[in-house]
């Protein structure tokens, strides 16, 4: 039996994740699972999720660990989109500044507080922020008339980059920026050649959701499906 326990985001979010890479399903796994569950809520986790990426171990709604049930909570999707000429384009309201080091407290500060409710997302420390800073530039903040507004993050790990995350503090949503932002960011990646990009998302972070559907992204595969353990 293989199950990843995270507990880096207890501290400054009260979440932890378990994920079940390999089985076996049953008793077995569910006997292992309420006791993962008791030992992440003594640590001080306000919400576990789980999930489970062996296909013969699956989990489901309402099933029982114990003291506890399964809750479905949401999907994550990779969804893509070309960039052709067809794309949407930004009004240039926006500027994306590449992080230099200098500015990897502030970055650090946008970035967490950008992310703070968003599913399954990380907090970041020193750690990450080295390895942005140790590559090729893929992530910076976002700046509205000379001020930082928020931050955008790119991987180019496989052919086709991938939008990581974008986020804006919150006192400047919903005001068109986060349109404007991923429309910013697209062309960038389009100015750099790029004929498509990706990203991920949850189904449960409705206005991200909506947004990609609007800009022409499409759902392509369904990463996971996520529960939380309630109490029963």
């Amino acid at each position: 039996m293989d199950l990843l326990t995270v507990t880096k985001e207890i501290a400054p979010k009260g979440k932890a994740y378990l994920v079940v890479r390999q089985g076996p399903g049953g008793a077995a796994l569910e006997e292992a699972l309420a006791d993962r569950i008791g030992a992440l809520r003594e640590q001080g986790a306000e919400h576990i999720y789980l999930t489970s990426t062996d296909r013969e171990a699956p989990l489901a709604e309402g099933q029982k660990l114990g003291p506890w049930r399964l809750s479905f909570r949401h999907e994550m999707w990779t969804m893509e989109r070309g960039l052709g000429p067809d794309r949407p384009r930004p009004a240039g309201r926006l500027v994306l500044e590449s992080l230099r080091r200098e500015q990897g407290a502030l970055w650090l500060d946008q970035y967490n507080r950008g992310f703070f409710g968003v599913p399954n997302s990380a907090t970041y420390g020193e750690e990450e922020l080295e390895e942005l800073l140790a590559g090729e530039p893929r992530s910076g903040l976002v700046r509205l008339d000379g001020a930082a507004v928020g931050v955008y993050e790119l991987s180019f790990q496989e052919e086709t980059p991938e939008i990581e995350g974008i986020a804006l503090l919150p006192d400047y949503r919903g005001q068109g920026l986060g349109r404007e932002l991923l429309l910013t960011v697209m062309e960038r990646l389009a100015e750099a050649g790029y004929p498509a990009c990706w990203l991920r998302v949850s189904s449960a972070n409705g206005p991200a959701w909506g947004l990609y559907h609007w800009a022409g992204f499409r759902p392509v595969k369904m990463l996971s499906h996520w529960y939380e353990a309630v109490s029963v």
